[in-house]
C-alpha cells in the first residue's frame, strides 16, 4: 500500500525528471517529445527476441525509431493523444495541456460564466500559482474558489493533483477526484473518464485493487478512444487473477498502437502474467507473418502476369521509330520486385514481433508499387492509342505498309511470350493505326489485366 508516499508508478522516470511545470505550451511539447523519444530507446533497448531481433533492436535505435515513427505522439490533446507515452508521474504537466483544449474551455465558460469578475480572477491566480510551483499557494486559492463555483470539475482535478503529487495526502485527493468524476459526468463523458483514472490510480495505491478496476472499466465503457483506460484496466486485472480480461484488453491495445508491446513490456506491474503477455505477442506476430506471406503469394504471381506485358511494350517502343521518343522516354519499372521480396523474407526469418511489423510495411509499399507501375503502363497505352487516332491518311498508309514487311517477324517475336494477345494487340495497333488501337481497348486481354 502506498497511502503516505508516491508509488514507485508515481514517481518520475529518469528520462521525465527534467518534465516540469513553469513553462509554456510549446516549450512543454518539445520537452515531453525529447524526454518520450528517451522513453522509447528505453523500452526498446530491454526487448526481448520475442518483441525484436537485435538487428531490428539496432536499426529502430540507428533511424530515430522510423518503423514507429508515428507513435511520438502529441501531447497538445493532452491524456487521449499521448497514448503509450502517457506515465502518472507527468500528470500535471499533461493537465497542463488538458486545461488549454478548446473542449474543455467551452464547458468551464459556461460553468463560470454567472461568477463575477473577482471569481474568475480568483480561479486564475489559482492557476498562476500552481504552473509556478506555488503549490500551497495555489490550493488556498482553488479551495477559495471552489467555494465560488463548486460544479467546475476542473477545480477539483487541480485540487486532486496538488494532494496526490505535492502534499502526498491521498485521502483528500481521492476525495476531490470523486468530486470531479460527480461534477464532469453530466458534461463531458471524457473528463469523467480523466477523473476516474485518478480515483482508480489512488484505490490501486491503497490495494482495493477490485474497486479500481470497476472504475476503469467504466472509464473505457463511456470513453472507448482512451486508451490508457484499458492499459490501466489491464494492469487491474492482471493483479487480481483474471489474466483472460487483461490480455483482452492487451490485445486490442497491440493492435491499436504497437508501442503498447514496448510498454508492457517493460511494465514490472505485468510480471504476474509474463507468459500469457509473451504468447500474445507470439500470436500476434505469427498472423502478421502469415498475411505477409499470402501477400508474397499475391504480388509474384501478379508480377509473373505483369512483367511480360512491360517487356513487350518495352520492345515496341523501341522498335517502332512511328512512337515519338517522348511518349515513353523514362518508361521503366519504379522497383526491383524480385530483390524487394527475397529483403522481406529476410526479415520474416528474423521471427519477431516488430520484423513482422516491418516487413508488413515493406510488403503493402510494394503492392503500391506495383499498381503505380501498372497505371504508369496504362497511360503510356493510352498515350500511344491517342496518337494513333490523331494520325493523317498518309501515315497511316506508311504504317500499314511496313507492317506488312515486318508482320514475320513481329510474329515470331509474340511467339515467345506465348499466348499473350495483349502484345500482339499493342504492336499491330500501333503499326495499323486507328482500326486495331480500337482492338487494344476492346481486347478481353487488355480488360483481365486492367480491369475497369
Amino acid at each position: 500500500m502506498y497511502i503516505k508516499e508516491l508509488a514507485p508508478w508515481e514517481e518520475k522516470q529518469q528520462y521525465y525528471e527534467i518534465v516540469k511545470l513553469g513553462h509554456d505550451l510549446n516549450s512543454q511539447s518539445n520537452i515531453i517529445k525529447e524526454a518520450s523519444k528517451k522513453q522509447l530507446e528505453s523500452q526498446i533497448q530491454s526487448a526481448n527476441s520475442i518483441i525484436a531481433s537485435n538487428e531490428q533492436i539496432s536499426k529502430m535505435l540507428s533511424t530515430n525509431f522510423e518503423l514507429i515513427s508515428d507513435g511520438i505522439q502529441e501531447i497538445s490533446g493532452g491524456l487521449a493523444e499521448m497514448k503509450s507515452t502517457f506515465e502518472w508521474g507527468i500528470s500535471e504537466v499533461v493537465w497542463h495541456f488538458e486545461q488549454n483544449r478548446k473542449v474543455l474551455n467551452d464547458i468551464i465558460r459556461v460553468l463560470m460564466s454567472p461568477l463575477d469578475t473577482q471569481a474568475k480572477e480568483l480561479k486564475m491566480r489559482a492557476q498562476d500559482a500552481y504552473g509556478n510551483g506555488w503549490y500551497e499557494d495555489a490550493l488556498e486559492d482553488f479551495l477559495l474558489s471552489e467555494k465560488n463555483n463548486r460544479y467546475d470539475f476542473s477545480i477539483h482535478i487541480s485540487i486532486g493533483m496538488i494532494y496526490l503529487f505535492h502534499l502526498v495526502d491521498k485521502i483528500k485527493a481521492l476525495e476531490y477526484f470523486e468530486k470531479a468524476v460527480k461534477y464532469s459526468r453530466p458534461k463531458s463523458n471524457y473528463y469523467t473518464s480523466f477523473s476516474l483514472l485518478y480515483q482508480s490510480l489512488i484505490l490501486f495505491d491503497m490495494d482495493k485493487i477490485q474497486e479500481a478496476e470497476k472504475l476503469t472499466h467504466e472509464a473505457l465503457t463511456i470513453s472507448p478512444n482512451l486508451l490508457e483506460a484499458y492499459y490501466q484496466n489491464a494492469i487491474q486485472n492482471a493483479q487480481i487473477g483474471n489474466a483472460e480480461k487483461s490480455i483482452q484488453h492487451l490485445r486490442f491495445l497491440f493492435n491499436t498502437d504497437v508501442k503498447y508491446v514496448l510498454k508492457a513490456n517493460a511494465d514490472n506491474l505485468f510480471n504476474v502474467i509474463r507468459e500469457q503477455i509473451n504468447n500474445l505477442i507470439i500470436a500476434i506476430k505469427r498472423a502478421r507473418i502469415s498475411k505477409v506471406e499470402s501477400q508474397i503469394k499475391e504480388i509474384k504471381n501478379d508480377w509473373k502476369t505483369y512483367k511480360p506485358f512491360y517487356d513487350e511494350l518495352k520492345i515496341v517502343c523501341n522498335q517502332y521509330s512511328e512512337i515519338p521518343n517522348h511518349m515513353y522516354r523514362g518508361f521503366s519499372l519504379s522497383h526491383n520486385y524480385d530483390s524487394s521480396i527475397k529483403e522481406i523474407k529476410d526479415i520474416l526469418d528474423r521471427n519477431s514481433f516488430f520484423d513482422a511489423i516491418e516487413a508488413e510495411k515493406m510488403i503493402n509499399q510494394l503492392i503500391q508499387d506495383l499498381e503505380n507501375d501498372k497505371d504508369t503502363l496504362v497511360e503510356l497505352i493510352d498515350t500511344i492509342m491517342t496518337y494513333c487516332h490523331g494520325m493523317n491518311t498518309a501515315d497511316i498508309r506508311r504504317m500499314n505498309e511496313e507492317g506488312d514487311r515486318k508482320s514475320e517477324n513481329t510474329k515470331s517475336t509474340l511467339s515467345k511470350i506465348g499466348e499473350n494477345v495483349f502484345g500482339l494487340f499493342v504492336i499491330i495497333g500501333v503499326i495499323n493505326g486507328i482500326g486495331k488501337c480500337n482492338h487494344l481497348i476492346n481486347s478481353s486481354s487488355y480488360n483481365a489485366f486492367f480491369p475497369a
